[in-house]
């Protein structure tokens, strides 16, 4: 990949890849092939010891690349987990049932993976994080989910798709709080409709370090008009991300 900061002339440069590059001579591209694998007819299970923290890790196997399987499994896995209001993250991480879950798509020219991870809460066994997990896989199996999830998946997808048009992650606006009164700073998003508002609060973890658990139990809370699960399904249906 070649960059460039400054103002240059395109033709001299050009010219001066060709002269790098001109020892390069192009081949046949072998298309790729692979021998197919025998079905899997029951779990295969395996334990590795190591230093970090128990956790169980699922995977099913699924059709490659350009197949209708590898196509949904984004969709499916988003269903499953996506940070704020997925069949885990309500069912699970939310209610506390178990300390992480979370699932994933990977695909491959050959084969592709539909993965769930959880980690156990202190003194809980990871097969009770295991079921617990695979309860959530049959209720996405039995579409017993509220549609508008579908809806909230499509939402976000587009907006990442408009996000990676972004070149400069400094447009936004920005809201400074200081004194009771706000200077509010603003630079329009010509790319495209998105925006990101910015609330700058003078204070943080060197002023009481109790603040950083505070901003971690925020996912928890609820208002007098809305439970936390609420306000999670509001702000992923609106395709809206909050960060403290």
């Amino acid at each position: 990949m070649y960059h460039t900061f400054s103002d240059i002339n395109p033709e001299e440069v050009i010219a001066k890849i060709d002269k790098a590059f001109i020892y390069m001579k192009p081949k046949p591209v072998t298309p790729y092939t692979f021998e197919k694998e025998a079905p899997i007819n029951k779990p295969i299970e395996a334990s590795v010891v190591g230093p970090d923290a128990e956790y169980v890790s699922i995977g099913f196997r699924f059709p490659g690349a350009d197949t209708k399987e590898a196509l949904m499994l984004n969709l499916m896995s988003s269903v499953l987990s996506n940070g704020n209001a997925g069949l885990m993250d309500l069912n699970l991480v939310k209610k506390q049932l178990v300390l992480e879950a979370s699932a994933g798509a990977y695909t491959l020219q050959d084969y592709s993976i539909l993965f769930i991870d959880g980690k156990a809460k202190e003194g809980q066994k990871l097969e009770e994080v295991k079921q617990l997990m695979l309860d959530q896989l049959n209720i996405l199996k039995t579409g017993q989910f509220d549609d508008d999830l579908l809806k909230a998946i499509v939402n976000n997808y587009k907006k990442s798709i408009i996000k990676q048009q972004e070149s400069n992650s400094g447009r936004g606006s920005s809201l400074k709080n200081n004194n009771n009164t706000a200077e509010v700073l603003s630079v329009k998003n010509t790319t495209n409709s998105l925006f990101s508002q910015y609330y700058y609060i003078e204070i943080g973890s060197l002023h009481n370090k109790l603040i950083p658990i505070a901003m971690e139990y925020l996912q928890y809370l609820g208002t007098d008009k809305y439970s936390a699960d609420d306000i999670s399904k509001k702000f992923y249906t609106l395709d809206c991300a909050i960060l403290v």
